[in-house]
């Protein structure tokens, strides 16, 4: 007897300590054919610009995707993001106030036995197994640069006064970016993604993570305990969508 794969997901978005939420989140999920494409914004600009950068990635996003329905690849990401950075000088273009405006990315595309990540800035995406962190994506960000030129430790970091600042994002033209992608193969029954903005971290660290992510856990079980801490502890807005592949036989 053949065995189907199926997906299950869950998401939640929340506001911290702050007086608006800047993230933005998308879930194009079909959980009978076990594809999905999912992404997590967290804008930046202050004074309502980093709302209105998150969404308008997202409608960008939304919007090429429509008019390019072939399945996402790498080539196909880029362009999207080009697409969104003439998105971005537009409405720059009638709304001056709105020129700052930018935002984070985390993309999950996930068909058949493989998925796609693409990034900028600091918001993640995560891969677990059994407990285990496979992959996560590495933050676009200053402290990041020092760590890897040796002028800081990891220890320094969470004290470092420069330690919210990101080296890569999605604004206009006048700034134009990539982003960075990895590939993941095989993907197994039971294996976890996670796609989350900075404020889940403030909450959050990645043993805490690894160990929620248990193959008898189910999705609400997961989002509930993930949800309450962030409500409790989280200053910034906080953002996640939890994916579990699930395999099972075939009627």
């Amino acid at each position: 007897m053949s065995k189907q794969r199926t997906i299950t997901y869950a998401s939640f978005t929340g506001i911290g300590k702050k007086a608006n939420n800047e993230d933005t989140y998308l879930t194009e999920i079909h959980e009978e054919s076990g594809s999905a494409l999912c992404m997590v914004c967290d804008g930046v600009g202050g004074q309502n610009k980093g709302e209105i950068a998150s969404a308008l990635l997202i409608a960008s996003f939304k919007e090429y995707m429509e008019s390019h329905p072939d399945l996402p690849d790498e080539s196909w990401v880029q362009k999207a993001i080009k697409y969104a950075e003439a998105r971005f000088d537009a409405h720059t273009q009638v709304n001056p106030d709105a020129k700052g405006m930018a935002s984070t990315l985390a993309l999950l595309y996930m068909h058949n036995d493989e998925a796609l990540i693409a990034h900028c800035g600091d918001s993640r995406v995560y891969h677990f197994r059994e407990e285990a962190i496979l992959f996560q994506t590495k933050d676009h960000s200053y402290v990041n640069w020092l760590i890897d030129r040796g002028e800081i430790t990891m220890e320094q970091v969470a004290t470092h006064p420069k330690k919210n600042v990101i080296t890569r994002c999605i604004s206009g033209s006048g700034n134009p970016t990539q982003a960075e992608i990895h590939h993941i193969k095989d993907l197994h029954s039971n294996d976890y993604f996670l796609l989350c903005t900075d404020g889940v971290l403030e909450a959050w660290n990645n043993r805490e993570l690894a160990r929620l992510m248990l193959p008898e856990n189910n999705m609400q079980t997961i989002t509930d305990e993930l949800q309450d801490k962030c409500s409790l502890l989280s200053i910034d807005n906080y953002t996640a969508i939890s994916i579990k592949i699930i395999e099972q036989q075939a009627l």
